[in-house]
């Protein structure tokens, strides 16, 4: 989990979203996990498929060097709240 718990600001996760490109349920998924939004059940069961599939791996490996250079380029700019439609959500959680 992220040990940073402030949201990630709006601007970070919409050009997150336009470098990955279009992303289907698992990559929603995969992003929640790094970004700390899952409950803890569905956090151990995203690692067990991580640990399973190497393609996997890579691919959060690049999510998450996407999103850790993304929050470096916009660390200055003032941390918001997102909107309600910016989080990620997995059975109506937050």
């Amino acid at each position: 989990m992220r040990t940073d718990l402030r949201p990630l600001t709006q601007v970070v996760r919409r050009e997150r979203a336009k470098a990955i490109g279009p992303i289907g349920c698992k990559d929603q998924l995969l992003l929640a996990y790094i970004d700390g939004d899952l409950d803890l059940d569905n956090y151990k069961l995203i690692e067990r498929i991580i640990a399973a599939d190497p393609e996997t791996q890579s691919r959060v490996a690049h999510m998450r060097l996407i999103t850790e250079m993304l929050v470096m380029a916009y660390a200055d700019d003032e941390v918001t709240e997102p909107d309600q439609a910016d989080h990620v959500t997995y059975a109506g959680r937050e």
